[in-house]
């Protein structure tokens, strides 16, 4: 194992626990903001927004912070951290190199050690199982 690893190895507990956090709290904040009209304000994920006035219709869904008014694509963020968090996943499982990750496609073997199906929002998705699953 290259010393660079074994350095890095203690803080991957924290690593999975705020990719997992993020995951959930962004997913929290799409569905809460899927479930109220336009204008009204949402708590989810730790944090209150205000599900976004469009002037046109939009295939994503838009919130702002009350408080600076800045606007966010929550389906978006959604996407991000589910795939910040499958890598994460894929490397930990692994053991390959992030190099590696990049070269993964759907032909690789590796493929066949994932569990697919379609979220809420209509998306293919995929994630790591281990063997005995």
């Amino acid at each position: 194992m290259d010393q660079r690893t074994r350095e890095r190895l203690p803080v991957l507990p924290a690593l999975l626990e705020a990719v997992v956090r993020n995951r959930k709290a962004a997913a929290a904040r799409l569905t809460a903001a899927e479930h109220i009209r336009p204008g009204e304000l949402f708590t989810a994920g730790g944090q209150t927004l205000r599900r976004a006035i469009l002037k046109r219709h939009s295939p994503h869904l838009w919130a702002e912070d009350p408080a600076t008014g800045r606007r966010r694509n929550l389906a978006r963020e959604e996407s991000n951290s589910f795939w910040g968090w499958a890598a994460v996943e894929v490397l930990r499982m692994t053991g390959i190199r992030i190099e590696e990750l990049s070269e993964i496609s759907h032909h690789s073997r590796l493929w066949q050690d994932f569990r697919r199906w379609r979220s809420s929002r209509g998306r293919d998705r995929a994630a790591p199982v281990a063997g005995s699953l």
